[in-house]
């Protein structure tokens, strides 16, 4: 992205599901950098209601488990605080779990997952 974490910030709070796809192909590095960019939009009043970020982060916390799980040690405490956020904000996030899934389910198993990598 070649951009701050206060910039990258801003990008995800214009547009999270347009940037989103761009951690999936980032190597490790910038990963473990920009991936505090994504968490901090997630925990602060401006992801109120968009119900695609949290949804999509949880998809990249899974493929990142199966494909590049080294990539997540690093931020792994950050990731973990995250992912709890989301799994008991997924009403205010406006995420319909018949849309989305059940957000407290789907972090349940990262969590055992990641638990037993």
């Amino acid at each position: 992205m070649g951009k701050s974490l206060e910039q990258a910030i801003v990008l995800l709070e214009d547009n999270a599901l347009f940037y989103q796809e761009d951690f999936y192909y980032m190597p490790k590095r910038p990963f473990q950098f920009y991936i505090g960019a994504y968490i901090e939009y997630l925990m602060t009043e401006k992801s109120k209601e968009d119900s695609d970020a949290p949804s999509c982060f949880l998809s990249l916390i899974e493929y990142m488990l199966d494909e590049k799980a080294d990539f997540l040690n690093a931020v792994k405490d950050k990731v973990d605080r995250c992912l709890i956020h989301v799994a008991h904000n997924q009403s205010w996030y406006d995420s319909d779990a018949t849309i989305y899934g059940n957000f407290h389910n789907r972090v349940g198993e990262i969590r055992s997952r990641w638990s037993h990598a």
